[in-house]
This record gives C-alpha cells, structure tokens and sequence, in this order.
C-alpha cells in the first residue's frame, strides 16, 4: 500500500521538475521572439508583397530590411511609412529608422523656384525640434529632380532627419533615424518611379 501511494507523488515531482527545466526555455524562446519580431515582418513583408508598393501614382521601392505600413486615416497625411527591422535596444520596438511618404497639403507638385517658402517653413520646424541644417543636396535623375534638406541633431549623432521634396511631385519622403540606413533613402529615391 505504502509503494501505491508514492508511485502518485514521484510522478507529480517529475512533472514538476519537468515544468521547471522547460520554463527557461519558454522563457527564452519569448525574448528572442520578442526581439526578432521586427525582422520577422521584414521577412515576410517581402515575401508576401514583393519588393515594391504602388502610391499616389510612383512605384515605391522597399529596402530588404524594411516594412511597410500604409495609413488607414483619411485625417492623416502620410500615405506609406516604412520602418526598418532594427532597433536601439532589446524590448524597445520603437523603429530606429522611419521613411514616411506625405502628401503635399498645396495644390500644385513641388516646384524648387515656386515652393521656396515651403523649404524655408520645413527648416524652421527641424530648427524648433532641435535639428540644424547640415547640407541640401540635389539629386538629378533622367526626368526629375529630388531636393533634401539634411538636418543633424545637437543631442544625438546617431539620429539624422531628411526632408526629400520630388520635383514634379506631390510626394514628399521624410527620413528619420540612423545615418546607417541613409543609402537606403538614397536608393528608394533613385528606384522612385512617377506615373
């Protein structure tokens, strides 16, 4: 009777120990999921939906390592927002990296020599966030144009902003992150096709 007894308990302690050797690993297995989460949908951005989205008219291309998210409020003014896979630290999944593309709120596509009050007010609001002018670049392609206005942060050299304005367009592409991923910008403006 007494070996009846002991048969319940030895197999209720093994299940136990059983539960405490795999609570690490569940344990683990969450972390890295919950940190690998932005790569994932990466991943499976590009499988699913290809390399390329098509907006207000341009044929959009989307780096390997970013997703897209495209706006679902009709108030708001962005159209597509790409974030990148990466971020600072584990546990925090605010994207390191932002390409957002904006509708002008004008009526007209942007013109360098109409539109130089709107390069003038994009400036003053970097400046009232803490970003300094640091170089305008003008990128010419076969048919257009692109003018970016490149702002550095006082507080951090890891964090850039650009202002990208397509001549000829109602698009205006904000970058917004790591210095690392400018050549990404750079390649979405160049492989940036307009209807």
């Amino acid at each position: 009777m007494n070996s009846s007894r002991l048969q319940p308990d030895r197999a209720t302690a093994s299940i136990k120990r059983n539960r405490r050797k795999s609570f690490p690993a569940i344990v683990l297995l969450l972390i890295f999921l919950f940190v690998a989460w932005p790569k994932f949908a990466a991943l499976g951005y590009h499988i699913v939906r290809g390399g390329t989205i098509a907006i207000q008219g341009a044929h959009v291309p989307v780096p390997r390592d970013f997703f897209a998210i495209r706006s679902t409020s009709a108030a708001d003014e962005r159209v597509l927002s790409l974030y990148s896979a990466s971020f600072y630290v584990p546990f925090r999944h605010a994207p390191l990296t932002s390409i957002i593309f904006y509708r002008l709120q004008q009526d007209h596509p942007f013109r360098r020599d109409q539109d130089a009050q709107l390069l003038s007010a994009t400036t003053d609001a970097a400046k009232d966030s803490g970003f300094n002018l640091a170089t305008v670049r003008e990128t010419r392609s076969s048919s257009r144009t692109d003018y970016c206005l490149e702002f550095t942060s006082a507080k951090s050299s890891r964090t850039i902003l650009e202002r990208c304005f397509i001549e000829g367009s109602t698009l205006v592409v904000y970058f917004e992150g790591d210095p690392q991923y400018r050549s990404d910008l750079d390649s979405i403006l160049r492989g940036l096709a307009l209807n």
